[in-house]
């Protein structure tokens, strides 16, 4: 993983792993392949940072955050996401604001699930 932070305030991630995610209950396990890139940079509104993602990754929604579909409700979600993505975040409680998807997104919770 390669972090660089710029004096505009961007911070760039440039990430490529096959981590393994496992499902603790069944131990039920898939290798997710992970390349992509993530920006983040202040927003021109205050008190928001704006996330951009291209590749394929991993994300973790939280329940209260706005995710591709909505409102994200309990549990939360955990996806598979290929292409671009467009999040707003909201700098001092971090749920995120909108969200924006041009490209698939696959639940993993789904992919990991007992058969």
């Amino acid at each position: 993983m390669t972090i660089t932070e710029f004096a505009d305030g961007r911070i760039v991630t440039h990430d490529i792993a096959d981590p393994t995610l496992t499902n603790v209950d069944t131990g039920k396990s898939l290798v997710h392949r992970s390349r992509f890139y993530v920006t983040e940079r202040p927003s021109s509104v205050e008190g928001e940072i704006v996330i951009e993602t291209s590749g394929q990754l991993f994300m973790t929604i939280f329940p209260g955050d706005q995710g591709p579909y909505g409102l994200v409700e309990y549990p939360g979600l955990l996806l598979s996401v290929n292409g671009h993505t467009r999040v707003t975040m909201d700098s001092s409680t971090f749920v995120y604001t909108s969200f924006s998807l041009n490209g698939t997104a696959t639940d993993l919770c789904a992919a990991l699930a007992p058969e």
